[in-house]
């Protein structure tokens, strides 16, 4: 038994990492006492020796040795140019901008506090752009992520790429890119449909030269030409005619951007290498080859999974599952999802179709779901039945096509959910926790505002596929501003289920 003192960040936080920072002492060190004051926590622990793996604390030491401090802070100060602030971007996280994203903090100190045995496997069943899925490679545990949208997975996987590549090799690949594709007298012709889609949303002379430095990738080591890709991809909206602050695929109002794109693909590049220099040094390599990402649907996953042979026996699942009425995703990622050949332009209101809690209801037409809600054929439970019903109830002649559709959008979202759970518990083994980080959010209908507990309703349908609900805390968050600040999830919840 040893007494450890572990230190706070110079960085405010909220009241739940302060929990959070709790819990995963207690289970990471295997800590009996615990005496908290303004500037640090005290505790009697079984395994000090695990002490560098902590999250939300900077440091720690015992009464006979200095502060040491955790592996964290290390790599988040230098990834962020000091530590009086936290950093969200460290590591790989910063690859590519991606909406919806929960801080990857989070996720780390979930994994501590779940107590999960050495290489463990994670299942993060909506794993957008993999934030999951890197923290689980940060602690050498085995994960698999599944995500509808094609830009999620190579984002993700990208991701898993960098984080093992040597960073000299991904700074010379880039190198010689922006090099042969400066030396290139002609920028590429794009005479196809995916072409023609791209004209619309880029200059002529910057499609070109865009194209050529994507050409030049390409003919890169296999091992770091996705990742510059990917790196590029994350440059578009910058450069080209969308408004960069929408959501919507809009014109924008101001000219683009005035930058050099192939020096800011370069410079992209160097300071992703850096990231990735820091954590190999401070981590040694992560065997980044034991997290994957794979493009699915999480309704149907757990039979596809079973069919090509994977593991299914699950230690937890942690994930930032899709709202009703959710981001219109592939709209805000429509020009890399093209410019990238991961769709053709003809199939991109399909794909936002099919997202679960999508506002679409492309090849599925409303009234089918409204004759399902009315009669709620898809079984929900009797609440969720009856708010859906109640909604298509208050629907006024002053309520536009969107309202109109809120309540069968809303039911199809429940239903999906419903299937998504039941997928994932069986994946799961008995007694798995399911951690989920979900927001509260609401809509207008005749007239009255309608708020929506999410996470109580998200709880409820856990319940029905064979999870019990431990707990809801109140997650705290940053407040939103910009074009859809009055859209914004204002309160999220951690929400904990466990496998029956």
């Amino acid at each position: 038994m040893t007494t450890l003192s572990l230190h706070w960040p110079a960085y405010r936080l909220f009241p739940y990492e302060r929990l959070l920072a709790i819990a995963e002492a207690i289970a990471l060190l295997s800590s009996r006492q615990i005496a908290e004051d303004p500037e640090s926590v005290t505790v009697t622990a079984d395994r000090p020796a695990a002490a560098p793996r902590l999250t939300y604390f900077s440091a720690y030491q015992t009464p006979r040795t200095p502060p040491a401090p955790t592996v964290q802070h290390l790599i988040e100060s230098e990834t962020s140019g000091g530590s009086r602030r936290q950093s969200t971007r460290y590591s790989v996280h910063g690859l590519h901008e991606y909406k919806g994203k929960f801080n990857p903090q989070t996720a780390r100190a979930l994994l501590n506090a779940a107590g999960l045995p050495k290489h463990a496997l994670v299942l993060d069943p909506f794993c957008g752009s993999g934030t999951t899925l890197i923290e689980c490679a940060h602690s050498g545990f085995r994960a698999v992520g599944t995500d509808i949208n094609p830009l999620a997975i190579t984002i993700a996987n990208a991701k898993a790429q960098a984080l093992r590549c040597d960073p000299e090799l991904l700074v010379a690949e880039a190198e010689a890119a922006f090099r042969a594709a400066g030396r290139s007298r002609r920028g590429r012709l794009l005479a196809d449909v995916r072409g023609a889609y791209l004209h619309r949303w880029f200059d002529a002379p910057m499609l070109a030269r865009l194209e050529t430095l994507r050409a030049h990738i390409v003919e890169r080591d296999p091992s770091v030409s996705e990742i510059l890709l990917v790196i590029v991809s994350n440059l578009l909206r910058e450069f080209s005619l969308q408004e960069p602050d929408d959501l919507r695929i809009r014109r924008r109002k101001s000219p683009p951007s005035e930058r050099d794109p192939y020096q800011a693909f370069l410079e992209d590049t160097r300071a992703l290498a850096a990231n990735v220099r820091v954590v190999q040094r401070h981590t040694g390599v992560c065997n980044a080859t034991s997290v994957r990402a794979h493009q699915g649907d999480m309704r149907t996953f757990a039979t596809a999974a079973a069919a090509r042979g994977m593991i299914s026996n699950f230690d937890a699942a942690i994930t930032s599952p899709p709202y009703a009425m959710a981001l219109p995703y592939i709209d805000t990622q429509r020009l890399s999802l093209v410019w990238l050949g991961l769709v053709d332009p003809g199939t991109l209101p399909s794909l936002q179709a099919e997202l679960i809690g999508s506002r679409e209801f492309n090849g599925s037409p409303r009234s089918i779901w409204e004759r399902k809600l009315v009669d709620n054929s898809e079984r929900l439970p009797a609440a969720h039945a009856a708010l859906c019903q109640r909604l298509l109830e208050m629907l006024g002649e002053q309520d536009g096509f969107r309202r109109q559709a809120v309540p069968s959008l809303l039911y199809r979202y429940l239903a999906g959910m419903r299937d998504s759970f039941l997928s994932v518990r069986s994946l799961l083994r008995p007694g798995a926790p399911f951690f989920l980080i979900v927001g509260h959010n609401h809509t207008v209908l005749g007239g009255h505002r309608i708020d929506m507990d999410t996470p109580a309703l998200l709880s409820t349908l856990g319940e029905t596929a064979g999870f019990v609900t431990e707990r809801r805390e109140p997650l705290q968050t940053y407040q939103r501003y910009g074009l859809h600040q009055k859209n914004a999830i204002c309160r999220e919840e951690l929400l904990t289920l466990r496998a029956v």
